[in-house]
């Protein structure tokens, strides 16, 4: 149901495109992934939901790929099979959609426009109940991949002091030149 990206380490959801794909994941835990993804997309349609079931972990993730194919939601499923289904998936959607600064709606332009985006663009979720180390590795990553794709640039600037020897200025600024998105 899903592969992990070897530089990333995180899970990449995969497709169910032939039921043979589903041989590993109990009957069970079938009837409870269709059960979620209905109630999910009954409750916020057209997010693009996307469960993806570690039977031997003993986890789903929970995923709007509208949103993120990185961030959404890991649930029990021990949880899920003895809980209300409905109720978990109303939660659960709703959770993640206010993580990216959302209503709990169906997906539409005008809530798009509102979501949370990063400097380049892509949605961003709330991160602040998370540790320092972990908001700070987030953030790198995000200027790292701006600067990359050109949409902010390192400058440097030396200036000499009087008396010889010099101080180095170094800043990371948006590019003036790279293209805006209306």
């Amino acid at each position: 149901m899903a592969h992990y990206d070897d530089n990333e380490n995180i899970a990449v959801p995969d497709f169910v495109s032939n039921p043979n794909a589903l041989v590993d994941v109990s009957a069970t835990l079938e009837v409870v992934l269709k059960d979620i993804g209905d109630a999910l997309e009954r409750h916020y349609p057209n997010w693009g939901w996307v469960l993806i079931p570690n039977e031997k972990g003993g986890i789903v993730q929970i995923l709007s790929l509208r949103l993120s194919g990185e961030w959404g939601w890991v649930e029990k499923i021990d949880k899920l099979q003895n809980h209300d289904r409905n109720k978990i998936a109303m939660e659960v959607g709703g959770h993640i959609l206010e993580r990216f600064g959302l209503e709990r709606a169906g997906y539409s332009p005008e809530q798009w426009k509102r979501c949370r985006k990063d400097i380049l663009g892509r949605p961003m979720p709330d991160q602040s109940d998370q540790d320092r180390k972990v908001r700070n590795r987030i953030r790198d990553k995000i200027v790292t991949e701006a600067i990359q794709e050109g949409v902010l640039e390192i400058a440097v600037h030396d200036i000499e002091a009087p008396h010889g020897g010099a101080t180095r200025h170094i800043a990371i600024r948006e590019n003036p030149d790279a293209p805006v998105d209306d």
